[in-house]
């Protein structure tokens, strides 16, 4: 998922005439605008564009973009919830800021909601129709929406518009996986890593296509090199955990797999694969009764998961 950058005021105010209310030993308001709308840490732009709110000596128009400021700053800190209010805010004020429709649809993608997501990324390129970070955006949304063949076209589109793009090709790749193209799912991700050897998106893919298509040890070890490097350049990185659980699964090390499906689900506990690879590593280890909880709760959220499984080389006991 790529968000856009914080955004200017078109005028930076004056310390003339602050506010009586603001302590006489606390930075001007001009610092805070400073934070708001300027290069600051996340801490500072909240609590610069806080400032700028609850003043109110902005326009409309640049207070919807410290509502929009605040709201990419809130989502650094993981606080997707108020980051979402803030981009609902900045949008009735902003109605044209289609970074704002972006940055809300990454939001609602972090929260597991596909579909809201989704809208979002329409609105964005309504708005602005050679986004290129929203057709790509747009693609990873339909990726989870399991819609592969729109998801492709997505980010072939943002392809005619950047071809260099490495990480549109690598969540290509990811679309192509899933449909069940693994050739042409490995060619994106060789693509990738031909240019950018440390290219997380393709290392965490590569990963899990060698591993549905592995049948001898080398494979295996292949597709695990692939998910630890994926790992070691970016710690906690949830497709790269998934994928080593899904590896550790075709290996039959049920111990490895629950130990990264447990990392996945403590980010995501509603990631589908994740549940259903833990359930059936917990049934292998002999805890069936947690290994039903967990698949049928993958089950819930994915009614053909088992069959999806199956066909990568992982049956449900």
């Amino acid at each position: 998922m790529r968000r856009t950058l914080a955004l200017g005021s078109l005028l930076l105010v004056a310390t003339v005439g602050v506010p009586a209310l603001m302590p006489a030993n606390a930075q001007s308001y001009q610092q805070f605008n400073r934070w708001c709308y300027g290069e600051a840490t996340a801490d500072q732009t909240i609590q610069g564009c806080d400032a700028v709110i609850r003043w109110a000596r902005e326009t409309p128009r640049d207070t919807g973009t410290a509502f929009y400021n605040r709201g990419l700053a809130l989502a650094a800190k993981g606080q997707l919830d108020r980051a979402i209010d803030d981009y609902g805010q900045a949008i009735r004020l902003r109605p044209d800021l289609s970074d704002a429709y972006n940055n809300r649809g990454i939001a609602w993608r972090l929260k597991g909601d596909e579909t809201r997501a989704l809208e979002d990324f329409d609105q964005a390129l309504r708005l602005r129709p050679d986004d290129v970070d929203a057709l790509y955006n747009r693609g990873l949304a339909l990726t989870g929406l399991r819609q592969y063949d729109r998801a492709i076209a997505e980010f072939n589109a943002a392809l005619r518009l950047q071809p260099d793009d490495l990480d549109a090709i690598a969540s290509r790749g990811a679309a192509w996986q899933r449909k069940g193209e693994v050739e042409r799912a490995l060619q994106d991700y060789d693509q990738v890593l031909r240019a950018r050897p440390g290219n997380v998106i393709a290392l965490a893919g590569r990963c899990a296509t060698r591993a549905i298509v592995g049948r001898l040890p080398a494979a295996f070890a292949a597709a695990l090199a692939d998910c630890n490097e994926a790992l070691r350049l970016k710690p906690g990185d949830l497709p790269a955990l998934e994928a080593r659980g899904f590896v550790q699964l075709r290996l039959n090390r049920p111990d490895a797999a629950i130990a990264d499906f447990d990392l996945v689900l403590k980010a995501a506990p509603e990631a589908a694969n994740a549940l259903y690879g833990r359930g059936i590593a917990r049934r292998r280890t002999g805890d069936p009764a947690s290994g039903d909880a967990d698949i049928a709760a993958a089950k819930a959220i994915q009614a053909d998961i088992a069959d999806e499984f199956a066909r990568q080389g992982v049956g449900g006991s």
